[in-house]
């Protein structure tokens, strides 16, 4: 009996020797390798001969780990199947703890459901979200920063899966509280959830544009992008750079359809201020000068325009597309 205790426990350190060789992996950028460990990881819970509580725990972890690997390494399919391993875990490991698991249990659901949202499996998705947010009802009242993360990742996606069927009335129900979450968390000092809430203020403008609200979007619009913009200037990255992007190019759509050309050309100046010679961006302004000056004259300074300044604007790209 001491030598099979001592045998599993030797099988634990290893497994836990494996997991955090791969968190220093990925730390490095070294996902291959970490991959490789993760994997190792997993083949060990796998024999063991016992599932026990902390082997079910290790298991979880590992396919975790490999689903957000899969995730970054673009393997959509690779990705579904860990974080369902890793959810099948969890619901194992349940029962046979006495401690109510639901939290990360909906942890693993929201995982889940994000990546199948990601490949467009909406109503798989949305089932996945769904018994997440079911799950934590039970931490309503509970303000810690675990279960506010939490509540803030299903709303996000769930919104946005709604919002891919139409459903939004719905989906701006979720995003706001989102919003509101998001908004808490950074209130509380967690900074790093301040891009996440550039992103769902972004999402929420893209849902109120779809909507029909077009004030809203454009409100909404202007708060993601000046979160997106300060993000940028303190720590350029290449995510925060396309997030910023992202919203100005939303701007311009938005003002557009409303026509706001003046408010429309202001967003993609902003563009071209960070990204001078970007094709793509340089076309898209050459498309939308030249749909302002098939107006009349009259269409043109009522959305802030006049036809010189357009006629000026769209040589300038025309040169710099050159």
């Amino acid at each position: 009996m001491a030598l099979k205790e001592s045998w599993h426990e030797r099988q634990l350190d290893t497994i836990r020797e494996l997991l955090q060789e791969g968190a220093g992996l990925i730390e490095e950028s070294e996902f291959g390798d970490a991959e490789e460990r993760l994997k190792e990881a997993v083949i060990i819970t796998e024999c063991a001969e016992d599932e026990t509580p902390d082997i079910l725990n290790l298991r979880s972890t590992a396919y975790n780990e490999l689903g957000i690997l899969a995730t970054h390494s673009r393997d959509p399919e690779a990705a579904i199947k860990s974080h369902k391993s890793s959810l099948k875990a969890r619901q194992a490991l349940q029962l046979k703890v006495d401690n109510d698991l639901s939290q990360v249990i909906a942890a693993a659901h929201l995982n889940l459901g994000t990546v199948l949202a990601a490949t467009r499996s909406t109503e798989d998705a949305k089932i996945e979200l769904t018994t997440a947010l079911d799950l934590m009802q039970k931490y309503a009242e509970d303000n810690t920063t675990e279960s506010v993360s939490l509540f803030f990742g299903i709303y996000q996606n769930l919104g946005i899966v709604l919002a891919s069927g139409n459903e939004m009335e719905e989906a701006l129900e979720h995003l706001l509280k989102a919003v509101a979450l998001g908004k808490q968390l950074v209130q509380d000092g967690q900074d790093e959830f301040r891009e996440n809430l550039s992103q769902v203020i972004m999402n929420l403008s893209v849902a109120y544009n779809t909507d029909g609200k077009n004030a809203l979007a454009i409100d909404s619009g202007i708060e993601a992008s000046e979160l997106a913009r300060i993000l940028y200037e303190e720590a350029p990255s290449q995510s925060r750079l396309h997030q910023f992007l992202n919203c100005q190019l939303n701007l311009m759509s938005f003002n557009e359809e409303v026509n706001k050309f003046d408010a429309a050309e202001d967003a993609l100046f902003k563009i071209l201020e960070v990204v001078p010679k970007q094709p793509q961006v340089l076309q898209r302004g050459i498309t939308f000068f030249k749909k302002v000056l098939e107006l009349s004259d009259q269409e043109i300074t009522d959305g802030g325009l006049s036809r010189d300044e357009a006629h000026e604007s769209l040589s300038e790209l025309e040169a710099a597309l050159e």
